[in-house]
């Protein structure tokens, strides 16, 4: 009989911890949660190092992203400079990036894993015609969206003037391509061009409208090849250009990094703004 006792203390106190071990892993699990959610959320921060170039003077500005949303969370750097250049203006109206990564057609991405640390070149412009003059130095001609007509080879004339509403497209070598999701994913088939030399869209379609978020462009190697984005229709407001010279294809698989830019320093980025564009292979 006593022994029984033995035996059935034994069990009793076996339960009692048993029954603590459950009610400690219970209690401590909202608290688990909640740190792996923060895990999860700091995770997604991508810093951003922008190396910006103005007026022949260079400053850095280091963003902390929220990867999904692509909210600035922090910045840090020489943000006094920056503050000094644009005080009291609306900041630069064109940022031109040029140290582009090289895109393979041939060979496409099966997974791609846009995490980590950015470093991005940025040079800005004030006016419009500061800009296309850099990219004219670059290319070693005169831009063709700068003349007021030009005639494609089949005798056709266009007009081209920044400001016109006008879409057309010249036969070339160029093909550009437009997502409205990250990662090359989400064609907008109407901004679509293949096989041009230069293309103008001054707006764009409803459901395409403020909705670009990637890109890609493939390029001749020894052309000069650019695509600028505007903010507005018609080929007016802010712009940013991305640009190569002789060099392998192009692709831009996240333009929340690029939106970031020169004129919104308080804690805004240029969001999915996108209503028209200009694409040349020259």
């Amino acid at each position: 009989m006593k022994r029984i006792k033995i035996i059935f203390g034994i069990l009793a106190m076996v339960a009692v911890m048993m029954t603590s071990c459950q009610t400690d892993s219970v209690e401590q699990t909202p608290a688990a949660e909640e740190s792996n959610s923060s895990n999860a959320k700091r995770s997604d921060i991508t810093n951003v190092t922008y190396n910006y170039t103005y007026n022949r003077q260079r400053f850095t500005i280091n963003y902390a992203l929220d990867g999904e949303s692509g909210e600035v969370l922090d910045m840090n750097g020489d943000t006094d400079v920056a503050s000094s250049f644009f005080q009291g203006s609306e900041g630069p109206e064109a940022v031109l990036f040029t140290n582009l990564e090289d895109y393979n057609e041939d060979q496409p991405d099966v997974f791609i894993d846009d995490s980590g640390d950015v470093v991005i070149e940025a040079e800005l412009f004030d006016t419009n015609a500061d800009m296309e003059a850099a990219l004219e130095e670059m290319a070693g001609q005169p831009l063709e969206t700068n003349n007021a007509t030009t005639e494609s080879d089949r005798g056709n004339t266009a007009t081209l003037e920044h400001g016109n509403c006008t879409t057309f497209s010249f036969p070339g070598g160029g093909r550009f391509f437009y997502y409205r999701n990250r990662n090359y994913s989400g064609l907008m088939p109407a901004l679509t061009k293949n096989n041009i030399r230069i293309s103008l869209d001054h707006q764009f379609p409803a459901a395409d409208d403020n909705a670009m978020s990637s890109l890609i462009v493939l390029k001749p190697f020894n052309d000069f090849t650019y695509t600028i984005i505007y903010e507005n229709p018609c080929f007016t407001g802010r712009r940013l250009v991305f640009a190569r010279g002789r060099g392998p294809s192009f692709g831009i698989r996240n333009l929340r990094r690029y939106r970031i830019s020169g004129f919104f320093w308080w804690r805004r980025t240029w969001d999915n703004r996108a209503s028209s564009v200009i694409g040349a292979s020259l």
